[in-house]
């Protein structure tokens, strides 16, 4: 407990919804302690992983501890343009909306739902 709250005291964050901080830090330090990132990662690089939406990493550090999620959508530049580095080190595929409509997408998801 002792320890979250130093972390929670040392975790920054860029312009968050002041609503959503707490739920913010909350996920930060979980993936912290399950050792998905550092402190120093997360201040020095992910931190800066938002975009007009908020903050799409922190969601996908949620579903990457859910372990019920295979593919995360997102319109993240940031995450779009490092999706291969995040796919091989979290193991969730990352997909913009455009891919994800693709007909060959929509043809597996087609084919998902028949079975």
């Amino acid at each position: 407990m002792l320890r979250n709250i130093k972390l929670k005291m040392k975790i920054e964050l860029v312009n968050p919804m002041p609503d959503l901080i707490g739920a913010y830090e909350g996920v930060v330090i979980r993936a912290i302690g399950r050792g998905l990132i550092t402190l120093s990662e997360w201040n020095k690089r992910f931190k800066y992983y938002r975009d007009y939406a908020g903050y799409s990493f922190i969601h996908y550090l949620e579903a990457k501890m859910s372990g019920k999620i295979n593919c995360f959508l997102t319109e993240n530049p940031i995450m779009i343009e490092n999706k291969e580095e995040l796919e091989g080190r979290f193991g969730i595929k990352i997909m913009n909306m455009k891919e994800f409509v693709s007909e060959k997408n929509l043809k597996d998801l087609k084919n998902e739902k028949e079975k």
